[in-house]
């Protein structure tokens, strides 16, 4: 009886492994099957995903030729800004030189043509102005009003362009319109102003808060050429372009720092706010400029 037992459980344990064997067997071939399956569906994304990426390699590619390419035309037009601005330099500076014997007179009336030629006019006042002895008059080679003649919205006249020949006789002008801050002709207070050419003027006008501080700090300073402001400050002399530069400069120095207008940038506003001398009163300059 335990032997019957025993052969039919051996036989029992042998189905059962036969059984196993098989339904291994078959989930091998299904796994198979579909691993295949899933591949042969992946492979048609695999294959668009494989084309997008040499698609985004070749824009890549595109894309930073076209920024080396953008670089080097952001650097070409540098060179060009600043040859337009070397040039335009130097044509201030001639500008300048061909105006070196001029000066500017602000004030006299246009009546003043009606009974003598301006030249004329102008080479006879200068002589009483100057207090010329002997008969003595100033080497004025010319002299015309800046503007058109007839101009309805004009509340003054028109300034004069003097040009002397002799640049004695005109430092003369300057240095008696520095002494006085003014000349007279009759009642009226005649201004004095070197002839700039319109680029010095507005260089001129845009460091005016800088020149400005400079005078209130009693700081001396000239303009040079090409355009750009000379400061000489404590056995140094220091030289600045743009109103950025001076600021920094003032900043450096520790002088006031003068308030800057709406449109200043925020470091400007800052340094004028952190200034603790910036309250004083701006220095009023003669006419001479």
């Amino acid at each position: 009886m335990t032997t019957e037992s025993g052969k039919g459980s051996r036989e029992t344990n042998r189905h059962l492994s036969t059984e196993m064997e098989a339904l291994t067997r078959r989930i091998d071939a299904l796994e198979v099957g579909l691993l295949n399956k899933i591949t042969d569906m992946l492979k048609p994304i695999s294959d668009k995903l494989e084309l997008m990426s040499s698609a985004l390699q070749k824009i890549g590619s595109v894309a930073e030729g076209a920024m080396e390419l953008c670089l080097v035309q952001q650097e070409e037009i540098k060179t060009l800004q600043k040859a337009d601005e070397n040039q335009a330099e130097q044509m201030a500076i001639l500008g300048n030189r061909q105006r070196f014997f001029n000066l500017k007179f602000r004030g006299l009336g246009e009546e003043i043509e009606k009974d003598k030629e301006l030249s004329l006019f102008m080479t006879l006042w200068l002589a009483s102005v100057l207090e010329l002895k002997d008969g003595r008059l100033p080497s004025v080679s010319q002299a015309y009003r800046v503007g058109k003649a007839h101009n309805p919205l004009r509340q003054h006249p028109r300034d004069i362009i003097v040009t002397f020949t002799d640049i004695n006789t005109k430092n003369m002008v300057v240095a008696l319109a520095r002494e006085k801050g003014h000349l007279l002709h009759k009642s009226a207070q005649i201004l004095v102003f070197a002839d700039l050419t319109p680029e010095t003027l507005l260089k001129k006008k845009e460091m005016k808060e800088i020149t400005a501080a400079l005078q209130e700090a009693n700081v001396r300073h000239r303009w040079c050429t090409p355009l750009k402001l000379q400061i000489f400050y404590k056995s140094k002399t220091y030289y600045i372009r743009t109103e950025e530069e001076g600021i920094d400069l003032l900043q450096q120095l520790n002088l006031p720092v003068p308030m800057m207008t709406e449109k200043a940038s925020a470091k400007r506003k800052s340094a004028a706010l952190n200034s603790p001398q910036n309250q004083k009163k701006k220095h009023t300059a003669g006419s001479w400029r």
